[in-house]
């Protein structure tokens, strides 16, 4: 037997912690995705919370998945037009019938599902203009056929950043004030930068020809 293969009586061990382990990966997000709406009526900021377009929600603890049953309801803090209130707003796995609020942020000790911050001033303000800032962590796992799921969301918004780098790539400008105009040429050396996997930066030298393309800024001189 291989060092690295396993006993098959492990197997069914192996098999049953990779489960565990894989479902911890998604504990605090839904299922389904949330619909969270702010209204103002009477005085009083209201937050309603469902899945989208309606219906109960699955929300996923490290205990199993636990329904969210209809739309559920919770008056906000109000604050003032000078001087707004931020409101946290989540469920707890201890109470997960109802949605929470806080002031001062999310939980740190126990586990929860995030719906939103809510920057609230005055209620009659809401009632016209609405919030001053309504920041959603409805984090779904996967919406509908027409949609990819949680993971491939994330790494579709990590490829859309500029890349980062990781090593090498050291960049040597050279100035000639020989000529008329003077010539530059820029020389990078090879490197390895990350979008989301790691990959291999070619190492380019425009004194060599070549096309190297720069943007221009018409308003500057």
């Amino acid at each position: 037997m291989l060092h690295n293969q396993l006993p098959l009586v492990q197997l069914p061990n192996l098999v049953g912690s990779i489960v565990s382990t894989a479902y911890n990966f998604y504990i605090g997000l839904t299922v389904e995705t949330l619909s969270a709406v702010v209204t103002s009526a009477a005085g009083v900021v209201t937050l309603t919370v469902e899945q989208d377009g309606g219906g109960n929600v699955t929300m996923l603890f490290d205990a199993g998945p636990i329904i969210l049953v209809g739309a559920k309801t919770i008056a906000l803090t109000l604050g003032s037009d000078i001087s707004p209130q931020i409101n946290f707003v989540y469920i707890r796995k201890a109470t997960p019938a109802v949605l929470t609020k806080s002031t001062s942020g999310f939980p740190t000790t126990e586990e929860f599902i995030p719906i939103g911050e809510f920057l609230i001033p005055s209620a009659a303000r809401v009632a016209t203009y609405g919030t001053f800032k309504t920041h959603l962590h409805t984090d779904h796992i996967w919406n509908d056929t027409t949609e990819d799921g949680h993971l491939q969301e994330m790494n579709e918004w990590i490829r859309a950043q500029p890349a980062t780098w990781s090593d090498g790539t050291l960049c040597t400008p050279t100035l000639d004030t020989g000529p008329s105009p003077d010539a530059l040429t820029i020389a990078v050396a090879a490197g390895e930068v990350l979008q989301l996997h790691l990959h291999d930066f070619p190492a380019f030298d425009s004194s060599g020809g070549g096309t190297t393309n720069l943007t221009t800024f018409f308003t500057e001189s």
